[in-house]
């Protein structure tokens, strides 16, 4: 799909009457004389940094049958030694300067390209060197040692076996499925692991050489500098680089395209040919069906491609809206669904029609793409000017938000477009295009257009649930049977018309009880004779977003005893709608708007979580007071809130990851542990018995309101005045009753199961207790013990064992148990390592109190520092780490005051004596193991 970011304007004539695209002036581009081509753009936001992407335009679809996985082995070799960066080398030196490995030291691999990225902590000549140097290096200098390939072969298969999911397998499939024809799902980037294994390393440098060459390659540079001196360092690196012309380029050969040998269109009510593909997964929270349709790519992007795709964004917005009025409809099977048109790695653009619906109703999720499709028919201008609104409003919202765009993601959008072989065009350019496409653009033109896609259209039907497969008869008879079902079932237009969001009558102001201006943080603090609080900060680091947290209540303290399901039940905020609008009349009126209201709990607080832009802030206010004011608990919202549930508890037993969310809760014992309870004890839950529960919180409990963002403060102070400021009157201290949870002291192992049919993962926890958040000097050291654990587990573990993909170590201070955190290391591992793992995380963890060089601390701290440097500039930080709650605890904003200085004043003494007082300590000790079970017939086994 096409990028619509970017920075300068562009004529409306020169856009409009040229015969191709023009590029965004504000993104230079030079070709050095080797054919390689180098592109900067000058973006000041983060200020002084500078984000750095070598693009090689080569990936797993230039493997031979013998090299499956070589350009994915090739990413990782060049962290393990180059010709100026020697092996360790690399990944310590740029620790030093404050760049996290992984979070600004990555890059990726896919079908068409590999990626390295740099995202340097600040721009000086010295660090813009020494970043070309390494990315010169990866060009034609890595040293591919035999003893670094062969090190480094266990690491990939514990990549490989952590991503093989039920998710992953069913991605190969569908990808096998859509692009039949093409040699896609046979170069998968991971590889086989019998060639990761075995491959020599003649192999690997003659992959290398056939791949990497200057025609291929691309230098992106975005960032706080300016082009002569990037210009100027390129090619005094990059010139000299010329690849072997011994070796054959590498082409793109990525097969061909399956074609139809039809002219029927199921729009028209005719058959349609239907291949169809049946994926089984006993485990999936979910069942899932989609539709495609594929054409080849034009061969230029052009002005008048980007029209028609406009156009098809604008029908396919408007299905899309149809499918979530539906998804929220009561006793809808359907949990979600959308249609999107999206470009398949330079092979193919392919329109989807797809659809969630619980398990075991695979075949309603089919009849409704098979539906909305036909209904497509009845698509009325009213719904098409929605959906062309919203598409006007997000670019405007990216002109309004340009200077701030953050380099990284500039960056990678810049790339994409060099791989992908499209124009890179300012949002000017965009909006000025999508006004000509959307002029006297009527619903009966986009029928026609959408028609015409579907004209001989080959259609490819995929379905994913937990029944055992189906012979290709019996699932062509479902197909069948969901197609005729979806004919004589259509639904009237009257049915999708847009509707407006209808909000509670709050009447009057509410009036300020005190106020209080922190000048130094440039906060605003109120309390309104109500009792709401409210924190304001403007801030211009991202324009055009806002960003609110409404804190109200008491989170997991408010569940009612012996009732650990209630954690879910926060979900009937949304399902059950207000009492003015179902879920499904709130969710089509919201459609068009750029805001977002989301209900969660955490810690000792639930939440509404909202976003916006400047234009959608008042109605996003009026919005989340409405649903706190009026909530609607609505019966018909029941049927939604019991699939939300279904989907939850079900992903909670088969996914390792979700246990592990919640296993800290283990360590505390009695009502805590049982969170978040059990789906059979959910389903018992009625809408009614939520309100009950939920009411007496959103109408008395204390509430802080907190507002972040390119908003004036005037504007936001009077926004809640007259919506928050006029509610029932609220208790005005918050009651911290967290004191009294006091965790468990360590003693066996706890041992979690999740249920598989086939996955090879297990995850292997130690958890030392360290600090709450009420200990500011503490936690910021136990901050820099964790990066220095993180990086003897990278060394130690990944590297000298090559048995795991990515050990992590993390400090986590509760903000909400008082006295209490984890600083937690532990790794992603195949089960049969789980114990050996286990036992070479605690070796790591001994270490640490006995010696930590100054070398190991400064490689900790330095990112750090540089991250909390970046954080200052971010809304994000603001809002959750400040000002939420800030009035109920104050030691937010002496963390923020101090936040610099504190972790500068941090010592290596310090971290060591932190590490003497928690390491040596019994560590809690979690395995989260995997228990192979077939649903079909409940029958379990531990692995």
């Amino acid at each position: 799909m096409k990028k619509f970011l970017t920075i300068m304007a562009i004529s409306v004539t020169q856009i409009l009457t040229a015969q191709s695209l023009t590029q965004d002036p504000a993104l230079e581009v030079i070709t050095l004389q080797n054919g390689m081509r180098v592109a900067f753009m000058k973006n000041t936001e983060p200020p002084k940094r500078v984000s750095m992407r070598l693009l090689v335009k080569r990936g797993s679809m230039h493997e031979t049958d013998a090299e499956r996985g070589l350009a994915h082995f090739l990413e990782h070799m060049a962290f393990n030694g180059t010709k100026h960066y020697p092996d360790g080398k690399m990944v310590e030196y740029f620790q030093r300067l404050g760049m996290g490995f992984g979070a600004d030291t990555n890059a990726h691999t896919s079908f068409n390209e590999t990626v390295y990225k740099l995202d340097m902590p600040n721009s000086s000549e010295k660090l813009m060197s020494d970043g070309m140097l390494l990315l010169r290096d990866y060009c034609d200098g890595m040293l591919l040692s035999q003893n670094q390939i062969d090190r480094e072969r266990g690491v990939i298969v514990a990549e490989m076996k952590s991503r093989d999911t039920n998710d992953y397998r069913r991605t190969v499939k569908e990808i096998a499925h859509y692009f039949k024809g093409s040699k896609f799902a046979d170069r998968m980037p991971i590889g086989l692991e019998s060639i990761v294994k075995n491959a020599d390393r003649e192999t690997f440098v003659n992959f290398y050489k056939a791949t990497y060459r200057p025609e291929n390659t691309v230098l992106v540079v975005v960032g706080d500098t300016n082009s002569k001196q990037i210009f100027e360092l390129a090619k005094k690196y990059f010139s000299d680089f010329q690849g072997d012309k011994n070796i054959t380029l590498r082409k793109d050969e990525f097969g061909k395209l399956e074609k139809s040998t039809t002219s029927k269109n199921i729009i028209n009510g005719d058959v349609p040919n239907l291949d169809a593909m049946y994926h089984s997964d006993a485990n999936a929270p979910k069942s899932f069906a989609a539709i495609t349709l594929s054409r080849e790519l034009p061969k230029e992007d052009t002005i008048d491609v980007r029209i028609e795709e406009y156009r098809m964004r604008a029908i396919l917005g408007a299905i899309t809206a149809r499918y979530l009025r539906v998804a929220e409809t009561p006793n809808s099977p359907l949990t979600s669904g959308s249609a999107t048109e999206f470009d398949f790695s330079k092979f193919c653009r392919t329109i989807i029609f797809s659809a969630e619906s619980p398990v075991s109703k695979s075949s309603e999720a089919l009849i409704e793409n098979f539906r909305q499709i036909l209904d497509s028919a009845t698509i009325t201008n009213a719904e098409l000017a929605t959906s062309k609104k919203k598409i006007i409003d997000g670019i405007e919202s990216e002109i309004a938000s340009k200077t701030t765009q953050q380099s990284r993601a500039l960056a990678n959008a810049i790339v994409a477009s060099f791989s992908d072989e499209y124009v890179f065009t300012s949002p000017e350019t965009d909006l000025e295009i999508a006004k000509k496409a959307f002029d006297s653009f009527t619903a009966e033109d986009a029928i026609k257009l959408l028609k015409e896609k579907f004209t001989g259209a080959n259609l490819k039907v995929f379905v994913s649930d937990t029944a055992k497969e189906f012979s290709q008869a019996e699932l062509d008879k479902i197909v069948n049977s969901a197609l005729l079902s979806a004919k004589t079932s259509l639904r009237e237009p009257s049915f999708f018309e847009p509707s407006a969001l209808e909000f509670s009558n709050f009447e009057g102001i509410g009036k300020v009880k005190s106020e209080n201006t922190i000048a130094d943080l440039k906060i605003n603090s109120y309390e309104f004779d109500n009792g709401v609080r409210l924190n304001i900060k403007q801030t211009d680091f991202r324009k055009d977003e806002v960003r609110m947290i409404v804190s109200f209540g008491n989170g997991v303290l408010d569940l009612p005893k012996d009732k650990p399901e209630y954690y879910s039940a926060i979900y009937a905020l949304l399902s059950g709608g207000t009492k003015f609008q179902s879920a499904a009349e709130i969710s089509a009126a919201q459609y068009s708007m750029k805001m977002s209201v989301t209900p969660i709990i955490s810690g000792n607080e639930f939440r509404l979580v909202c976003g916006s832009t400047k234009k959608d802030f008042l109605p996003m206010i009026r919005l989340a007071a409405t649903m706190i004011a009026d909530a609607g608990f609505r019966q018909d919202g029941e049927d939604s809130f019991k699939k939300f549930g279904e989907a939850f508890y079900r992903d909670f037993e088969t996914n390792p990851n979700a246990q592990m969310m919640f296993s800290t809760f283990k360590l505390f014992g009695k009502d805590l542990a049982k969170i978040p309870g059990k789906l059979e004890d959910f389903e018992k839950i009625k809408m009614s018995d939520v309100a009950t529960w939920l009411q007496p919180i959103l109408k008395n409990s204390y509430m802080e309101i907190s507002i972040v963002g390119d908003i004036s403060t005037q504007d936001a102070f009077d926004a809640i005045a007259k919506t928050f400021g006029t509610l029932t009157k609220r208790t005005s201290t918050k009651a911290e009753p967290f004191a009294s949870l006091i965790p468990e002291p360590p003693s066996s192992k706890i041992k979690l199961f999740y249920i598989t049919e086939n996955e090879p993962r297990s995850i292997a926890l130690k958890l030392w207790q360290s600090c709450g958040r009420q200990d500011v000097k503490e936690m910021r050291v136990a901050n820099v013990l964790s990066n220095v654990l993180d990086d003897i587990l990278r060394k130690d573990i990944r590297e000298a064992q090559g048995k795991v993909y990515s050990p992590f170590a993390f400090n986590n201070s509760s903000v909400w148990i008082k006295n209490f955190g984890v600083l937690a290391a532990g790794s992603v591992v195949a089960p049969e390592y789980n114990e050996e793992i286990l036992s070479l995380t605690q070796k790591c963890a001994d270490k640490v109190p006995i010696n930590i060089t100054d070398d190991e601390f400064e490689r900790a701290k330095a990112p750090l520092l540089k991250e909390v440097e970046a954080n200052l500039r971010k809304n994000a930080y603001w809002l959750d780490a400040v000002l939420n709650l800030s009035q109920a605890k104050p030691v937010n904003i002496e963390l923020a005051r101090t936040i610099s200085s504190g972790y500068e004043g941090v010592s290596i003494d310090d971290v060591k004596n932190y590490a003497k007082k928690i390491l040596t300590k019994k560590p809690y000790e979690i395995s989260i193991e995997p228990k192979t079970i077939d649903k079909r017939t409940q029958s379990a086994k531990k692995d």
